[in-house]
């Protein structure tokens, strides 16, 4: 699906991304993390080419976008669909005209329109908010607006520049919640990202940047499970599940056992009682 070899880019005598390779499958979820100025946003602008790379190549379907005359650029973007951190909505149109704005900037027939909206919108939850300003609508319903309106090109490739970034963190889980929904319908999505409660939750693949490098990826944690299971190797979070449950039993049975000797303690003390009690009367 997406490739990049050896891949680097400067501004001036800064470096954004160096040697960069990557090897993305179609139907592929992955996070792309890392802090602020890492690369992340100019590995994404590098894929929509907004910009070129100074040296390696980007392999999209087949396909070397480096290389590619600018007039077939827009073709690239119609199968690629885009959602940014800061919505880019226009204040001035309604929800509905943002989304009919993307298929009027790819030149898709008319005629498509009405269907691919009411798709999307309905995939979204935002039917009831079509006629509505970007004024009038929440933070996660605008970035559902920004999602709908990257969607309704039919994309193959779906491209999140920090989408929850303006978001608190139930709105966050939420609209990560649909990417997920849109992911199982066999999209592929590459999502870049510092919000490392999202990262942490999901099982999705991570490739970890960091003063445009790649310094880290993991798969994703089904496929470790796969392996382990295949080799009998136990992870980390089963031997800690086996270490607390063997400490649980010894503490229950350490419990058992005190509460044995408690009670011995008090029919001790009982048979004393009524032995006192016994000599009283007889006296």
């Amino acid at each position: 699906m997406l490739k990049f070899k050896g891949v680097s880019k400067t501004f001036g005598s800064i470096t954004a991304l160096e040697d960069i390779d990557l090897d993305i499958s179609k139907g592929e979820f992955v996070f792309i993390t890392g802090p602020s100025g890492s690369g992340k946003t100019t590995l994404l602008r590098l894929i929509l080419r907004e910009l070129l790379p100074d040296k390696g190549e980007i392999v999209i379907a087949g396909e070397d976008i480096t290389k590619m005359p600018r007039k077939l650029v827009p073709e690239l973007r119609q199968q690629i669909g885009t959602v940014f951190q800061d919505f880019k909505v226009l204040d001035e149109r309604t929800l509905e005209e943002n989304i009919e704005i993307a298929l009027a900037v790819l030149g898709i027939s008319q005629k498509e329109w009405e269907k691919r909206i009411e798709n999307v919108l309905e995939l979204t939850g935002l039917t009831e908010r079509r006629k509505l300003f970007p004024s009038q609508l929440s933070g996660g319903e605008l970035q559902r607006v920004s999602l709908a309106r990257a969607l309704v090109i039919n994309p193959k490739l779906i491209l999140a520049d920090e989408p929850t970034g303006n978001l608190d963190w139930e709105t966050a889980q939420e609209l990560m919640e649909l990417f997920k929904q849109i992911h199982k319908e066999g999209k592929t999505i590459i999502m870049a990202t510092h919000h490392r409660g999202l990262v942490d939750n999901e099982d999705f693949r991570e490739i970890v940047l960091n003063r445009g490098k790649v310094t880290g990826e993991s798969k994703d944690d089904e496929d470790e499970k796969k392996d382990k299971h295949v080799t009998g190797e136990k992870d980390e979070h089963e031997e800690k599940d086996e270490k607390v449950e063997s400490s649980d039993e010894s503490e229950k049975d350490r419990k058992e056992v005190a509460d044995l000797k408690h009670k011995k303690e008090q029919t001790k003390d009982k048979i004393k009682l009524k032995d006192k009690i016994k000599m009283k009367f007889k006296k």
